[in-house]
């Protein structure tokens, strides 16, 4: 039986996205896939990305200056490549364990942990399993845990839970979250106030104690606030038509002496008069910026230029380059033991072109059906077939088999030093 393929979505972005709740709650309902954020630039929105990767299951990068786009690239190709561990779940055995967070375990991704929170009472010891699914089969790993020794130097995991309860309870309405009106709002506002956490709808408050005025009336003082560095001001809404504006305003702007920001309170007869300084704001004036459209280069004007402006065309070189060089080297191994057919399917499937160099379409299913030509029998060679993921489904024993197994996992078929050859049923 064929295996339905996943489908992995790669969501990219150098600037300022909004709509956080529904893009997320959308991205949860398609449980069949995994998504991988990538946030280029000092301005990305690292809540949205970060949430997207978990909800759909991937991984999250953030590239916030050129000289670290390479070693994110490749980190991010090498996750979704081959991941570590997925499917997983967690069998207690009985511990008196409650409330663990995350409810829906994420898959497992090469050098960054997963982390799972809970909470217990007494003080249990015993043994947990862990189960996921590996690539060449079932995964399942006994470890044993002792809860007796926690102490108040584990006092910060009681922050660290809470926070994952939190998230839990948005992920399950993330359009209500979107509007203000979950209905988990008590249940967040509860838990933030009781672990002391700012939240959708809990935040902390600096009260001023000293009592402020200027001449008994309230006085405005708008504050501009600063572009994140290398972000030009067209990246903002309606950047473009108040740049005139905030030209003036930097033009106007009283000098750090003279400025003087007030507000006033009345607490019985005490006043007191504050004088606040500051330095003019810092607005990139230039003609150079005030266009009708604008380009990733302006928006980050510090971005290498690759294939295409900015930051992202340099990584998308990037991966092109890897993914070919990959190629280059599977192409030896496995050129002289597949059949044409099948060398032309892995090849569409690896690069997305054919041996003439023309683009194709990857093939629907990762499964195939192929033809294993053996050089030897025995429990040994069975077992390296098994693990390289192929599925025997007639000739066990003998030297020619035939079976299935996943396009990705046709590499690691053709190092199998018994295996002589490899063709495609069609």
């Amino acid at each position: 039986m064929e295996a339905d393929p996943i489908r992995v979505v790669c969501f990219m972005t150098d600037g300022y996205v909004g709509n956080d709740a529904d893009i997320i709650a959308e991205i949860k309902k398609h449980t069949d896939a995994r998504v991988f954020s990538f946030g280029i630039g000092t301005s990305v929105n690292r809540f949205l990305l970060t949430k997207m990767a978990e909800e759909g299951h991937g991984d999250v990068e953030f590239v916030t200056a050129p000289g670290e786009a390479q070693a994110a690239a490749d980190r991010f190709y090498e996750r979704v490549h081959s991941p570590v561990l997925t499917n997983i779940s967690i069998d207690w055995n009985g511990l008196p364990v409650t409330d663990v967070y995350p409810k829906d375990v994420r898959d497992l991704f090469s050098a960054k942990p997963i982390i799972i929170t809970g909470r217990y009472t007494g003080s249990p010891s015993g043994k947990i399993t862990i189960k996921g699914y590996q690539g060449t089969g079932d995964f399942s790993r006994t470890v044993p845990v002792d809860f007796s020794s926690a102490g108040e130097s584990n006092a910060a995991l009681e922050k660290i839970w809470a926070r994952h309860k939190v998230e839990d309870l948005m992920s399950q309405d993330w359009n209500g979250i979107q509007s203000g009106n979950s209905k988990y709002k008590a249940e967040i506002i509860k838990v933030g106030l009781e672990h002391s956490l700012a939240t959708q709808y809990t935040s902390f408050v600096a009260v001023e104690e000293r009592t402020v005025v200027s001449d008994g009336k309230p006085v405005k003082v708008e504050v501009p606030v600063e572009l994140p560095q290398g972000v030009s001001p067209l990246a903002v809404p309606n950047g473009g038509q108040q740049l005139d504006r905030l030209q003036t305003f930097a033009q106007l702007a009283p000098s750090p002496s003279s400025l003087r920001a007030s507000t006033s309170t009345f607490v019985g007869s005490a006043s007191e008069t504050v004088e606040v300084s500051a330095d003019a704001p810092l607005i990139d004036k230039s003609s150079a910026q005030v266009t009708n459209t604008f380009s990733e280069q302006e928006l980050h004007p510090g971005a290498p230029v690759g294939d295409g402006p900015g930051m992202i065309g340099g990584v998308k070189k990037h991966f092109e380059e890897k993914q070919k060089a990959d190629w280059g080297t599977n192409l030896k191994l496995v050129q002289p033991k597949f059949s044409t057919d099948l060398l032309a399917l892995y090849q569409c499937a690896s690069i997305g072109s054919t041996p003439d160099g023309k683009t194709c379409d990857p093939p629907s299913s990762k499964v195939v059906k192929v033809k294993v030509e053996l050089t030897a029998v025995g429990a040994a060679v069975a077992q390296k077939l098994a693990l390289a993921g192929f599925k025997t489904e007639s000739g066990k024993g003998s030297l020619l088999l035939t079976g299935s197994i996943m396009t990705y996992k046709l590499k690691q078929l053709a190092q199998i030093a018994e295996v002589k050859s490899v063709s495609l049923i069609q």
